[in-house]
């Protein structure tokens, strides 16, 4: 794999052009040297991103946060539990649908996809990102459920936008009623 960072290709450049058009973020968007840029925004108590791929220049990968799961380190039990329910999850849903839960190192737990750029438009997108929602509310309540049957101390808490680095441009609080329209 080569050191150098992929830069987006045109396809994704131009895509996200159009998703912030239709946000009404006025102004010059992206360029194809923008290498790192990605979209932000917070929507229903999660935060949405699209980021391209990092070796791919013809995908742009989804995610939405679900929230913290706010485990104290040294709850290895119930921290491994909770990843061990995750990782089943992920196995039961493979063939349902190609989200994908994860937990970072800052014990968030997110979900993820990638798509192909070339035949999405501002409105596929838009509506993907609603699917995102939607599996993370479930998936948040679903987490929730569980963290209170294991023990009484870890709850998924919304996801604070400012913790959630690396996002070149950030549409904090935007109206997006295409996305529950």
């Amino acid at each position: 794999m080569p050191s150098e960072t992929l830069k987006p290709g045109e396809a994704y450049i131009g895509l996200l052009n159009q998703v912030l058009k239709d946000l009404g973020v006025s102004g010059d968007g992206p360029t194809r040297d923008d290498a790192a840029f990605g979209l932000a925004f917070a929507a229903d108590g999660h935060i949405c991103r699209l980021l391209p791929h990092p070796s791919l220049e013809d995908r742009l990968i989804a995610e939405v946060t679900v929230g913290n799961l706010g485990l104290d380190t040294s709850s290895q039990g119930t921290a491994s539990t909770l990843h061990e329910l995750i990782n089943r999850l992920n196995a039961a849903a493979r063939l349902e649908h190609d989200w994908v839960a994860a937990v970072d190192e800052s014990n968030e737990v997110i979900l993820w996809t990638w798509r192909e750029v070339q035949p999405m438009s501002a409105t596929a997108v838009q509506a993907l990102l609603a699917e995102g929602l939607d599996r993370a509310q479930t998936l948040s309540d679903l987490l929730q459920t569980e963290a209170t049957h294991l023990v009484s101390g870890p709850s998924l808490a919304p996801t604070d936008p400012s913790s959630r680095p690396g996002v070149s441009i950030g549409v904090q609080g935007a109206d997006w009623p295409a996305l529950r329209g």
